[in-house]
């Protein structure tokens, strides 16, 4: 492992070896183990943890309890995720929380509690406090762990997405109240996509969180595509297209309405590919967004691309 004595937030290490007969101290692995692991981290590189994990020797959880011990640093289980700020959290980019597996939890004594699967990766630490500009504390937590919990704070816990789940289960658990909620006197109106529809409070809600989400996770795009029986919404970060909340089958066309009324598109051409622009305006930014509908069989696909610069505005509250 490497040593970091010019970096004072980094504990030092015995060493691989010295880890390993820990281990073997313990009971953990056997004197053969330990050798046969120390000639594959020869031959492959990696840390001696990495190995046997990958040899399936220990399991995550175990061996980041025991390189606490071996390094005096502090363990911390992520299982509780409301020990997390989530401010402090989020203000680290998910590009990089995910590229060092690791997450800034809170502030504490003016230094930022830091938990990372490996704590002397001196990149690692040196990019945390380049982005948030602050000194950090390194604590040790499983890789496991950590990346679950990545996953909770930068998407399943957020806001917009849990008011997108909110806004559809209710639509969806309130058959009756959903008709006269899309279309107050013709039901068909929001099918069809009409414009009375795409006005009505809960599709103005849906396309309003829904581009706030993609534009909070720097999505490049954002897909709406009608399928049989369903919708399917995906947006596109770091190159990946990742579902979100999907609305009602029923109130797709009105959904597709609301953004064409926002782009300044013709609503009821629904048979021909439509092109248009809109702005939104969120944490104090102007998000240009490009917009295009193509009719597919099964309705018109929506296809949403996050620009930074544009000339039409709108107010989506």
């Amino acid at each position: 492992m490497k040593t970091t004595a010019s970096n004072p937030s980094v504990p030092k290490t015995n060493g691989r070896r010295q880890f390993g007969e820990l281990l073997v101290s313990k009971g953990m692995i056997t004197q053969d183990e330990l050798l046969q692991a120390l000639d594959e981290q020869r031959e492959k590189g990696g840390r001696l943890g990495e190995v046997l994990i990958r040899r399936r020797i220990l399991d995550d959880l175990t061996l980041s309890t025991v390189l606490a011990e071996h390094l005096c640093m502090e363990y911390i289980g992520l299982d509780d995720h409301s020990t997390i700020d989530l401010k402090i959290a989020r203000a680290l980019p998910e590009s990089i929380a995910k590229r060092f597996c690791l997450l800034a939890l809170r502030e504490e004594d003016g230094k930022l509690v830091t938990v990372m699967a490996d704590p002397l990766d001196v990149v690692a630490i040196d990019t945390v406090m380049l982005k948030m500009q602050r000194a950090i504390k390194p604590v040790i937590g499983a890789p496991g762990e950590i990346r679950r919990a990545i996953e909770m704070i930068y998407h399943g816990s957020d806001i917009e997405e849990r008011q997108l789940r909110d806004l559809v289960a209710t639509e969806n658990d309130a058959d009756d109240e959903i008709a006269a909620n899309i279309a107050v006197e013709d039901r068909s109106d929001a099918e069809s996509g009409g414009e009375e529809a795409a006005n009505q409070a809960p599709v103005i809600r849906f396309v309003d969180l829904l581009l706030r989400q993609a534009v909070k996770h720097r999505a490049s795009d954002v897909h709406i595509e009608p399928q049989a029986e369903s919708t399917a919404v995906r947006i596109r970060v770091d190159g990946v297209l990742r579902e979100v909340v999907p609305p009602p089958k029923r109130m797709h066309a009105a959904v597709v309405a609301r953004v064409k009324i926002l782009a300044q598109m013709n609503i009821a051409e629904r048979r021909l590919p439509q092109d248009g622009r809109l702005r939104i305006r969120t944490s104090g930014r102007d998000i240009d967004v490009r917009v295009s509908t193509i009719p597919t069989i099964y309705g018109e696909k929506v296809v949403m691309r996050i620009l930074d610069t544009a000339a039409v505005s709108h107010d989506l509250n």
